[in-house]
């Protein structure tokens, strides 16, 4: 759930930048690209896929915390886990490969597989 949050604060970081990208684009900031607004719209484009993603992760990792409270989804707690592996280096690692670690002891694995 730690990776949760700090996707989510990433996720909203890239919100400012669309926000940014399209008060340049509507001229209310001075932009760095005068004559060629295709700059201004390929960031609101990037930054708001960045936004979605960021989004998207942050969700996927509450629902595999609260699940993993909750003893139940194994899978879906793995999968993430090995998400987080590639997606938030160095702490998403960390965290992934101790969710693993952790998700693979024996007495864990039937805790999760009998609820």
């Amino acid at each position: 759930m730690v990776v949760g949050g700090f996707a989510g604060f990433y996720a909203l970081l890239a919100l400012v930048w669309v926000v940014a990208a399209a008060a340049m684009h509507l001229g209310w900031l001075p932009s760095p690209w005068p004559d060629d607004d295709m700059d201004t719209r390929f960031m609101m484009v990037g930054f708001s896929v960045f936004f979605v993603g960021g989004l998207l992760v942050a969700g996927l990792n509450l629902l595999a915390g609260l699940r993993m409270r909750q003893f139940r989804s194994r899978k879906l707690c793995w999968w993430v886990a090995i998400l987080n592996c590639f997606v938030f280096p160095p702490i998403g690692t960390l965290f992934g490969l101790f969710t693993l670690v952790l998700l693979s002891r024996k007495h864990i694995k039937s805790m999760l597989e009998t609820s």
